[in-house]
Protein backbone atom coordinates (compact mmCIF):
# COMPACT_ATOMS: atom_id res chain seq x y z
CA UNK A 1 0.00 0.00 0.00
CA UNK A 2 2.99 2.30 -0.08
CA UNK A 3 2.96 5.05 -2.60
CA UNK A 4 5.85 3.35 -4.60
CA UNK A 5 7.25 5.73 -7.75
CA UNK A 6 5.18 7.90 -9.59
CA UNK A 7 4.50 4.70 -12.62
CA UNK A 8 1.11 2.82 -12.75
CA UNK A 9 2.00 -0.32 -11.65
CA UNK A 10 0.67 -3.01 -13.70
CA UNK A 11 -1.62 -5.63 -12.04
CA UNK A 12 -2.74 -9.11 -13.49
CA UNK A 13 -5.22 -10.83 -11.41
CA UNK A 14 -6.89 -10.87 -7.69
CA UNK A 15 -5.67 -12.93 -4.81
CA UNK A 16 -8.79 -13.88 -3.92
CA UNK A 17 -11.89 -14.57 -5.45
CA UNK A 18 -14.55 -11.85 -5.93
CA UNK A 19 -17.63 -12.91 -3.99
CA UNK A 20 -21.13 -14.12 -5.35
CA UNK A 21 -22.54 -11.46 -7.72
CA UNK A 22 -19.59 -9.44 -8.34
CA UNK A 23 -20.06 -10.05 -12.25
CA UNK A 24 -22.81 -7.52 -12.52
CA UNK A 25 -21.50 -5.46 -9.77
CA UNK A 26 -20.20 -5.73 -5.83
CA UNK A 27 -22.76 -7.56 -4.08
CA UNK A 28 -24.29 -5.50 -1.74
CA UNK A 29 -23.36 -6.28 2.35
CA UNK A 30 -26.13 -6.38 4.92
CA UNK A 31 -28.58 -3.99 2.88
CA UNK A 32 -25.80 -1.46 2.24
CA UNK A 33 -23.21 -0.70 -0.54
CA UNK A 34 -19.99 -2.39 0.13
CA UNK A 35 -17.01 -0.47 1.57
CA UNK A 36 -13.75 -0.60 -0.44
CA UNK A 37 -9.97 0.89 0.72
CA UNK A 38 -7.79 1.47 -1.60
CA UNK A 39 -4.00 0.78 -1.83
CA UNK A 40 -2.07 4.59 -2.08
CA UNK A 41 -0.69 3.15 -5.11
CA UNK A 42 -4.32 3.20 -6.78
CA UNK A 43 -4.35 7.03 -5.87
CA UNK A 44 -0.76 7.35 -7.61
CA UNK A 45 -1.93 5.66 -10.93
CA UNK A 46 -5.02 7.84 -10.52
CA UNK A 47 -2.95 11.23 -10.35
CA UNK A 48 -0.91 9.78 -13.16
CA UNK A 49 -3.96 9.34 -15.73
CA UNK A 50 -4.90 12.81 -14.71
CA UNK A 51 -1.31 14.78 -14.83
CA UNK A 52 1.00 12.78 -17.31
CA UNK A 53 -1.39 10.82 -19.56
CA UNK A 54 1.19 10.05 -21.63
CA UNK A 55 2.72 7.71 -19.43
CA UNK A 56 2.86 3.98 -19.90
CA UNK A 57 -0.30 2.04 -18.60
CA UNK A 58 -1.71 5.86 -18.04
CA UNK A 59 -4.67 5.42 -20.17
CA UNK A 60 -5.64 2.02 -18.90
CA UNK A 61 -5.80 4.07 -15.53
CA UNK A 62 -7.94 6.94 -16.69
CA UNK A 63 -10.59 4.09 -17.69
CA UNK A 64 -10.48 2.51 -14.29
CA UNK A 65 -10.62 5.81 -12.41
CA UNK A 66 -13.90 6.62 -14.56
CA UNK A 67 -15.83 3.10 -13.74
CA UNK A 68 -14.68 3.69 -10.16
CA UNK A 69 -16.02 7.26 -9.47
CA UNK A 70 -19.15 6.01 -11.81
CA UNK A 71 -19.46 3.61 -9.36
CA UNK A 72 -19.57 5.27 -6.66
CA UNK A 73 -21.54 8.39 -7.68
CA UNK A 74 -24.28 5.57 -8.61
CA UNK A 75 -23.72 4.18 -4.82
CA UNK A 76 -23.19 0.71 -6.21
CA UNK A 77 -19.86 0.87 -4.34
CA UNK A 78 -18.14 3.24 -1.50
CA UNK A 79 -14.26 4.33 -1.82
CA UNK A 80 -13.32 5.25 2.06
CA UNK A 81 -9.92 6.63 2.68
CA UNK A 82 -7.48 7.12 5.67
CA UNK A 83 -5.43 9.29 7.32
CA UNK A 84 -2.83 6.94 6.02
CA UNK A 85 -3.52 7.98 2.76
CA UNK A 86 -3.23 11.56 2.98
CA UNK A 87 -0.06 11.43 4.87
CA UNK A 88 1.72 8.77 2.11
CA UNK A 89 0.56 11.39 0.02
CA UNK A 90 2.21 14.35 1.00
CA UNK A 91 5.61 14.43 -0.07
CA UNK A 92 7.80 16.25 2.06
CA UNK A 93 9.97 18.12 -0.93
CA UNK A 94 8.86 21.15 -2.70
CA UNK A 95 9.59 19.93 -6.03
CA UNK A 96 7.07 16.81 -5.96
CA UNK A 97 4.05 19.45 -4.28
CA UNK A 98 2.01 19.43 -7.47
CA UNK A 99 1.63 15.63 -8.10
CA UNK A 100 1.22 15.53 -4.10
CA UNK A 101 -1.45 17.65 -4.70
CA UNK A 102 -2.84 15.86 -7.78
CA UNK A 103 -3.20 12.82 -5.72
CA UNK A 104 -5.05 14.07 -2.76
CA UNK A 105 -7.17 15.18 -5.47
CA UNK A 106 -8.10 11.83 -6.16
CA UNK A 107 -8.55 10.95 -2.94
CA UNK A 108 -11.05 13.74 -2.63
CA UNK A 109 -12.55 12.81 -6.54
CA UNK A 110 -13.69 9.41 -5.89
CA UNK A 111 -14.53 9.35 -2.07
CA UNK A 112 -15.50 12.61 -1.04
CA UNK A 113 -16.05 13.09 2.97
CA UNK A 114 -16.05 9.48 2.97
CA UNK A 115 -13.21 8.48 5.32
CA UNK A 116 -12.00 6.07 8.19
CA UNK A 117 -11.28 7.45 11.92
CA UNK A 118 -8.11 7.53 12.47
CA UNK A 119 -6.01 4.53 14.03
CA UNK A 120 -5.53 5.73 17.37
CA UNK A 121 -9.53 7.00 17.54
CA UNK A 122 -10.42 3.14 16.53
CA UNK A 123 -8.70 1.39 18.51
CA UNK A 124 -9.50 3.74 21.58
CA UNK A 125 -13.54 2.76 20.54
CA UNK A 126 -12.05 -0.90 20.84
CA UNK A 127 -10.98 -0.61 24.03
CA UNK A 128 -14.02 1.07 25.23
CA UNK A 129 -16.25 -1.49 24.01
CA UNK A 130 -14.22 -4.04 25.39
CA UNK A 131 -13.79 -1.98 29.27
CA UNK A 132 -17.42 -1.84 29.24
CA UNK A 133 -17.66 -5.29 28.51
CA UNK A 134 -19.83 -5.13 25.11
CA UNK A 135 -18.71 -6.82 22.27
CA UNK A 136 -16.72 -5.65 19.47
CA UNK A 137 -17.81 -2.55 17.11
CA UNK A 138 -19.61 -3.08 14.51
CA UNK A 139 -17.80 -1.74 11.20
CA UNK A 140 -19.76 1.29 10.77
CA UNK A 141 -17.74 2.56 14.06
CA UNK A 142 -14.76 3.12 12.21
CA UNK A 143 -16.73 4.92 8.79
CA UNK A 144 -16.87 8.86 9.00
CA UNK A 145 -18.68 10.33 6.19
CA UNK A 146 -17.49 14.21 7.18
CA UNK A 147 -14.17 13.90 6.28
CA UNK A 148 -12.48 13.91 9.88
CA UNK A 149 -9.52 11.82 8.90
CA UNK A 150 -7.35 13.04 11.44
CA UNK A 151 -7.48 12.97 15.33
CA UNK A 152 -10.52 13.58 16.97
CA UNK A 153 -10.31 17.03 18.78
CA UNK A 154 -12.53 15.86 21.13
CA UNK A 155 -9.73 13.15 23.09
CA UNK A 156 -7.32 15.91 21.84
CA UNK A 157 -9.21 18.32 23.90
CA UNK A 158 -8.81 16.63 26.86
CA UNK A 159 -5.24 15.43 26.13
CA UNK A 160 -4.20 19.05 25.41
CA UNK A 161 -5.83 20.19 29.30
CA UNK A 162 -4.31 17.59 31.12
CA UNK A 163 -0.91 18.66 29.54
CA UNK A 164 -1.73 22.49 30.65
CA UNK A 165 -2.26 20.67 34.31
CA UNK A 166 0.64 19.13 34.46
CA UNK A 167 2.77 22.28 33.17
CA UNK A 168 1.13 23.90 36.30
CA UNK A 169 1.74 21.02 38.58
CA UNK A 170 5.84 21.40 37.40
CA UNK A 171 5.59 25.46 38.11
CA UNK A 172 4.12 25.03 41.56
CA UNK A 173 6.63 22.80 42.97
CA UNK A 174 8.98 25.78 41.99
CA UNK A 175 6.83 28.49 42.90
CA UNK A 176 8.07 28.65 46.39
CA UNK A 177 4.64 28.70 47.73
CA UNK A 178 4.16 27.42 51.10
CA UNK A 179 2.81 23.54 50.94
CA UNK A 180 -1.04 23.94 52.27
CA UNK A 181 -1.23 26.78 49.33
CA UNK A 182 0.13 24.91 46.66
CA UNK A 183 -2.68 21.85 47.86
CA UNK A 184 -5.47 24.32 47.58
CA UNK A 185 -4.11 25.47 44.36
CA UNK A 186 -3.92 21.66 42.72
CA UNK A 187 -7.20 20.78 44.21
CA UNK A 188 -8.78 23.54 42.34
CA UNK A 189 -7.75 22.54 39.12
CA UNK A 190 -10.23 19.94 38.91
CA UNK A 191 -14.14 20.02 39.87
CA UNK A 192 -15.53 17.98 42.46
CA UNK A 193 -16.00 15.26 39.77
CA UNK A 194 -12.61 15.13 39.14
CA UNK A 195 -12.81 16.33 35.87
CA UNK A 196 -10.78 19.40 34.34
CA UNK A 197 -12.66 22.56 33.04
CA UNK A 198 -13.20 26.23 34.11
CA UNK A 199 -10.85 26.59 36.81
CA UNK A 200 -8.32 24.91 34.92
CA UNK A 201 -9.05 28.02 32.82
CA UNK A 202 -9.31 30.48 35.12
CA UNK A 203 -6.43 29.48 37.07
CA UNK A 204 -3.79 29.37 33.92
CA UNK A 205 -2.12 33.06 33.09
CA UNK A 206 -3.16 34.59 29.95
CA UNK A 207 0.15 35.00 28.35
CA UNK A 208 0.44 31.01 28.93
CA UNK A 209 -3.09 30.63 27.58
CA UNK A 210 -1.87 32.52 24.48
CA UNK A 211 1.18 30.63 24.01
CA UNK A 212 -0.04 27.19 24.46
CA UNK A 213 -2.96 28.42 21.92
CA UNK A 214 -0.37 29.48 19.60
CA UNK A 215 1.58 26.42 19.44
CA UNK A 216 -1.51 24.20 18.80
CA UNK A 217 -2.68 26.91 16.09
CA UNK A 218 0.97 26.31 14.67
CA UNK A 219 0.75 22.67 14.90
CA UNK A 220 -2.35 21.91 13.13
CA UNK A 221 -2.30 24.69 10.57
CA UNK A 222 -5.94 25.99 12.68
CA UNK A 223 -5.43 29.84 11.83
CA UNK A 224 -4.95 32.82 13.31
CA UNK A 225 -9.17 32.84 14.58
CA UNK A 226 -8.66 30.09 16.80
CA UNK A 227 -5.88 31.99 18.65
CA UNK A 228 -8.02 35.21 18.57
CA UNK A 229 -10.71 33.69 19.82
CA UNK A 230 -9.14 31.70 22.70
CA UNK A 231 -11.32 28.57 21.07
CA UNK A 232 -9.02 25.78 23.15
CA UNK A 233 -9.51 27.11 26.80
CA UNK A 234 -12.96 28.32 26.25
CA UNK A 235 -14.33 24.99 25.14
CA UNK A 236 -12.16 23.72 27.86
CA UNK A 237 -14.47 26.50 30.22
CA UNK A 238 -17.50 24.93 29.21
CA UNK A 239 -17.52 28.36 27.53
CA UNK A 240 -18.63 27.39 23.89
CA UNK A 241 -19.75 24.00 22.60
CA UNK A 242 -17.27 20.95 21.75
CA UNK A 243 -18.65 21.08 18.31
CA UNK A 244 -17.20 24.81 17.51
CA UNK A 245 -13.33 23.13 18.51
CA UNK A 246 -14.24 20.37 16.20
CA UNK A 247 -15.56 22.89 13.83
CA UNK A 248 -11.83 24.48 14.05
CA UNK A 249 -10.38 21.36 12.61
CA UNK A 250 -12.60 20.18 10.06
CA UNK A 251 -12.56 23.67 8.72
CA UNK A 252 -8.48 23.16 8.41
CA UNK A 253 -7.91 19.74 7.50
CA UNK A 254 -11.12 17.87 5.73
CA UNK A 255 -10.63 19.63 2.91
CA UNK A 256 -7.57 16.94 1.55
CA UNK A 257 -5.53 19.11 -1.20
CA UNK A 258 -5.58 22.01 0.74
CA UNK A 259 -4.34 20.80 3.67
CA UNK A 260 -1.34 18.98 1.56
CA UNK A 261 -0.68 22.02 -0.27
CA UNK A 262 0.03 23.92 2.93
CA UNK A 263 1.71 20.91 5.02
CA UNK A 264 3.94 20.53 2.14
CA UNK A 265 4.52 24.58 2.84
CA UNK A 266 6.08 24.09 6.58
CA UNK A 267 8.88 23.85 8.16
CA UNK A 268 10.51 19.95 8.09
CA UNK A 269 10.36 20.30 11.94
CA UNK A 270 7.16 21.27 12.54
CA UNK A 271 5.68 18.05 10.00
CA UNK A 272 5.08 15.92 12.88
CA UNK A 273 2.12 13.73 10.84
CA UNK A 274 4.11 12.78 8.39
CA UNK A 275 7.44 12.13 10.54
CA UNK A 276 5.53 9.48 12.93
CA UNK A 277 4.71 7.26 9.96
CA UNK A 278 8.00 7.70 8.68
CA UNK A 279 9.92 6.83 11.95
CA UNK A 280 7.56 3.92 12.29
CA UNK A 281 9.18 2.76 9.08
CA UNK A 282 12.86 3.20 9.47
CA UNK A 283 12.69 1.52 12.88
CA UNK A 284 10.61 -1.46 11.40
CA UNK A 285 13.13 -1.88 8.42
CA UNK A 286 15.96 -1.01 10.96
CA UNK A 287 15.18 -3.94 13.93
CA UNK A 288 14.31 -6.47 10.79
CA UNK A 289 17.75 -5.54 8.76
CA UNK A 290 20.08 -5.67 12.11
CA UNK A 291 18.57 -8.96 13.03
CA UNK A 292 19.05 -10.50 9.39
CA UNK A 293 22.64 -9.44 9.50
CA UNK A 294 23.04 -11.52 12.52
CA UNK A 295 22.12 -14.02 11.09
CA UNK A 296 24.19 -13.84 8.28
CA UNK A 297 27.02 -13.22 9.79
CA UNK A 298 26.15 -16.59 11.82
CA UNK A 299 25.91 -18.05 8.52
CA UNK A 300 29.05 -17.43 7.21
CA UNK A 301 30.29 -19.37 10.32
CA UNK A 302 27.82 -22.07 10.78
CA UNK A 303 26.29 -22.64 7.49
CA UNK A 304 22.94 -21.24 6.23
CA UNK A 305 20.67 -24.34 7.78
CA UNK A 306 22.35 -23.85 11.03
CA UNK A 307 21.58 -20.29 11.32
CA UNK A 308 17.66 -21.41 10.09
CA UNK A 309 17.53 -23.36 13.08
CA UNK A 310 18.66 -20.46 15.06
CA UNK A 311 16.21 -18.38 13.36
CA UNK A 312 13.57 -20.77 13.80
CA UNK A 313 14.80 -20.75 17.85
CA UNK A 314 14.29 -17.27 18.00
CA UNK A 315 10.97 -16.93 16.19
CA UNK A 316 9.58 -19.65 18.89
CA UNK A 317 10.98 -18.40 21.60
CA UNK A 318 11.16 -14.23 22.31
CA UNK A 319 9.92 -13.20 19.30
CA UNK A 320 7.27 -15.93 18.58
CA UNK A 321 5.73 -16.00 22.06
CA UNK A 322 6.16 -12.95 23.57
CA UNK A 323 6.41 -9.85 20.76
CA UNK A 324 2.93 -10.05 19.85
CA UNK A 325 1.26 -9.98 23.53
CA UNK A 326 4.47 -7.12 24.17
CA UNK A 327 3.35 -5.11 21.28
CA UNK A 328 -0.58 -5.45 22.15
CA UNK A 329 0.20 -4.75 25.77
CA UNK A 330 2.54 -1.46 24.71
CA UNK A 331 -0.48 -0.57 22.41
CA UNK A 332 -2.94 -0.85 25.27
CA UNK A 333 -0.88 1.02 27.83
CA UNK A 334 -0.39 4.01 25.58
CA UNK A 335 -3.64 4.18 24.85
CA UNK A 336 -4.32 4.85 28.80
CA UNK A 337 -1.57 7.40 29.07
CA UNK A 338 -2.73 9.23 26.28
CA UNK A 339 -6.53 9.00 26.93
CA UNK A 340 -6.96 8.47 30.61
CA UNK A 341 -9.66 10.77 31.17
CA UNK A 342 -11.84 9.87 28.33
CA UNK A 343 -11.46 6.42 29.41
CA UNK A 344 -12.44 7.57 33.24
CA UNK A 345 -15.34 10.07 32.12
CA UNK A 346 -16.31 6.26 30.48
CA UNK A 347 -16.71 4.63 33.65
CA UNK A 348 -13.38 2.81 33.34
CA UNK A 349 -10.99 2.33 36.41
CA UNK A 350 -7.71 1.40 35.98
CA UNK A 351 -8.35 -1.73 37.03
CA UNK A 352 -11.22 -2.35 35.02
CA UNK A 353 -8.61 -1.27 31.80
CA UNK A 354 -6.31 -3.91 33.38
CA UNK A 355 -8.98 -6.94 33.62
CA UNK A 356 -10.88 -6.36 30.90
CA UNK A 357 -8.75 -4.42 28.26
CA UNK A 358 -5.10 -5.27 28.69
CA UNK A 359 -6.84 -8.68 29.66
CA UNK A 360 -9.07 -9.23 26.84
CA UNK A 361 -9.06 -12.39 24.70
CA UNK A 362 -6.74 -12.01 21.54
CA UNK A 363 -9.47 -10.84 18.90
CA UNK A 364 -12.32 -8.94 20.73
CA UNK A 365 -10.10 -5.69 19.93
CA UNK A 366 -10.08 -6.20 15.95
CA UNK A 367 -8.05 -3.92 14.52
CA UNK A 368 -5.51 -3.78 17.51
CA UNK A 369 -5.64 -7.63 17.04
CA UNK A 370 -5.05 -7.65 13.48
CA UNK A 371 -2.25 -5.32 13.53
CA UNK A 372 -0.23 -7.07 15.85
CA UNK A 373 -1.04 -10.50 14.29
CA UNK A 374 0.20 -8.73 10.96
CA UNK A 375 3.47 -7.53 12.31
CA UNK A 376 4.12 -11.18 13.79
CA UNK A 377 3.34 -12.38 10.47
CA UNK A 378 6.25 -9.75 8.88
CA UNK A 379 9.19 -10.34 11.34
CA UNK A 380 8.13 -14.22 10.90
CA UNK A 381 8.32 -14.20 6.84
CA UNK A 382 11.20 -11.56 7.08
CA UNK A 383 13.98 -13.09 9.13
CA UNK A 384 15.28 -15.27 6.43
CA UNK A 385 18.60 -15.64 5.40
CA UNK A 386 20.27 -17.02 2.15
CA UNK A 387 18.80 -17.21 -1.42
CA UNK A 388 15.06 -16.28 -1.80
CA UNK A 389 15.00 -13.82 1.37
CA UNK A 390 12.41 -11.03 0.63
CA UNK A 391 14.26 -7.45 0.30
CA UNK A 392 12.98 -5.00 3.06
CA UNK A 393 11.17 -2.28 2.39
CA UNK A 394 11.09 1.49 3.90
CA UNK A 395 6.83 0.83 3.70
CA UNK A 396 6.66 -1.92 5.46
CA UNK A 397 5.60 -0.16 8.26
CA UNK A 398 2.82 1.86 6.77
CA UNK A 399 1.53 -1.27 5.07
CA UNK A 400 0.97 -2.77 8.45
CA UNK A 401 -0.34 -0.03 10.09
CA UNK A 402 -2.91 -0.10 6.85
CA UNK A 403 -4.61 -3.73 7.67
CA UNK A 404 -6.09 -2.30 11.03
CA UNK A 405 -8.82 -1.25 9.07
CA UNK A 406 -9.25 -4.83 7.64
CA UNK A 407 -12.10 -5.43 9.91
CA UNK A 408 -13.99 -2.59 8.96
CA UNK A 409 -14.09 -2.77 5.53
CA UNK A 410 -15.84 -5.35 2.61
CA UNK A 411 -12.83 -5.31 0.32
CA UNK A 412 -9.15 -4.32 0.57
CA UNK A 413 -7.22 -3.58 -2.19
CA UNK A 414 -3.27 -5.12 -1.76
CA UNK A 415 -0.79 -5.80 -3.91
CA UNK A 416 1.59 -8.95 -3.87
CA UNK A 417 3.49 -9.30 -0.04
CA UNK A 418 0.99 -7.04 1.30
CA UNK A 419 -1.97 -9.00 0.04
CA UNK A 420 -0.44 -12.51 0.90
CA UNK A 421 -0.22 -10.96 5.11
CA UNK A 422 -3.61 -9.57 4.91
CA UNK A 423 -5.02 -12.85 3.73
CA UNK A 424 -5.23 -15.26 6.11
CA UNK A 425 -6.38 -12.33 8.44
CA UNK A 426 -8.81 -11.55 6.32
CA UNK A 427 -10.53 -14.35 6.30
CA UNK A 428 -11.95 -13.82 10.01
CA UNK A 429 -14.09 -11.02 9.11
CA UNK A 430 -15.06 -12.04 5.50
CA UNK A 431 -12.91 -9.27 4.20
CA UNK A 432 -12.27 -9.60 0.26
CA UNK A 433 -8.45 -8.98 -0.46
CA UNK A 434 -7.93 -8.27 -4.12
CA UNK A 435 -5.19 -7.01 -6.66
CA UNK A 436 -7.07 -3.92 -9.22
CA UNK A 437 -8.37 -6.85 -11.36
CA UNK A 438 -10.15 -8.20 -9.11
CA UNK A 439 -11.70 -5.18 -7.52
CA UNK A 440 -12.74 -4.16 -11.68
CA UNK A 441 -14.67 -7.35 -11.89
CA UNK A 442 -16.51 -6.31 -8.99
CA UNK A 443 -17.52 -3.01 -10.39
CA UNK A 444 -19.67 -2.51 -13.41
CA UNK A 445 -18.48 -2.43 -16.59
CA UNK A 446 -17.88 1.47 -18.42
CA UNK A 447 -21.30 0.76 -20.52
CA UNK A 448 -23.33 -0.43 -17.65
CA UNK A 449 -22.38 2.50 -15.38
Amino acid sequence: MSPHEHVPVADDGATHAPPTGAGDGVSRSRGRAPVVYLDSSDFSNLACAATEPDRPHVARWSEIGARMRAAAAAGTVIFRFSHLHVIEATHVDAHAKPFAIARAQAIRDLCGPACFAYPNDLFLQECLAAGSGKPPPERPTAWRDDGLWFPDPGPLMLQWAEQVETSIREGLQTSGRPRPERRRFLRALRDRHGRLGPNLVSLTPPAARRQFTQAIAEEWMLGPRFVEEDLFFRCVAGEVPESEFEAAFVRALADVPAFVARYIDMAPERQALIGVLRNLNRDLFAALDTMRSKAAEAADTVGEEAARAMLRKLLGGPIGASFAPELRACIIDALWRTEGETIRRAGITERVWTDRVRGSAVGSLPGIDTLVSATNEHIHRNLGVGKGTRKLRMSDGADLVHLCYLPYVDVMRCDDYAGDVAKPLAARFGTMVTKISGLLEMLPSAGGA
